[in-house]
């Protein structure tokens, strides 16, 4: 509007932490085209399918993690994802859990390295509360 660059996306959606692959010199330059355009405009990027390791800033699952199925299981909205992109929440996440004969939902909860900012919390299994999914 007026001239001013603007953003036409609240968030990027992509199939995990590395969507055009940085080992090639196309897919590294799609990468920082890309994460240029969500620094400038603040767009936050949504890994579709990716797992709990230094990458994505989280742990390994066997430092204090969990890797399996969440069907039932309750997450709590943290301060930040209070005060931001899940203001509209006001009580935990439940994650799905249609029949006790199919596993629905999976997937990862690492406990945060430093840096990390994290908008959902969860205890998991007989470990330490606050690792993340």
């Amino acid at each position: 509007m007026d001239g001013r660059p603007r953003a036409r996306f609240q968030g990027a959606v992509v199939p995990d932490e590395d969507p055009f692959g940085a080992d090639t010199a196309a897919g590294a330059a799609e990468n920082a085209a890309l994460f240029a355009y969500e620094r400038t405009f603040g767009i936050r990027q949504v890994d579709a399918c990716t797992w709990a390791h230094p990458g994505v800033g989280l742990e390994y699952v066997d430092n204090g993690g969990y890797a399996g199925v969440l069907d039932g299981a309750r997450s709590a909205v943290t301060a930040t994802g209070r005060a931001g992109v899940f203001g509209y929440l006001d009580g935990p996440v439940t994650f799905e859990d249609n029949s006790p004969l199919v596993a629905e939902s999976h997937g990862y909860a690492g406990r945060p390295r430093e840096g990390f900012t994290s908008l959902l919390d969860a205890p998991v299994g007989d470990g330490p509360a606050g690792a993340r999914p």
